[in-house]
């Protein structure tokens, strides 16, 4: 099984935005085009984000609709917080 790798938010907002170095840029680009998971808390993140435009929030749509999204339950919470 290879790795699963989960996408933090600010890398996505870097990456979404063109922010980001053009090495890291090109790394990005490939795990975009495999599988890669986020969490439903990015999902929340990235589409609340301030001030977003709507090629923005396309852009995160389709990462997002590309991605496993894992949502979390109670017990996840309660871990967290512990």
């Amino acid at each position: 099984m290879g790795k699963k790798i989960l996408v933090d938010t600010n890398i996505a907002i870097g990456y979404i935005g063109n922010r980001l170095n053009n090495q890291l840029m090109d790394k990005l680009d490939k795990l975009f085009n495999n599988q890669y998971h986020i969490s439903v808390i990015n999902k929340i993140e990235m589409l609340g984000y301030p001030n977003l435009d709507k090629n923005e929030e396309s852009k995160f749509n389709l990462l997002i609709d590309n991605s496993i999204v894992h949502d979390i339950d109670n017990k996840v919470i309660d871990k967290t917080i512990q």
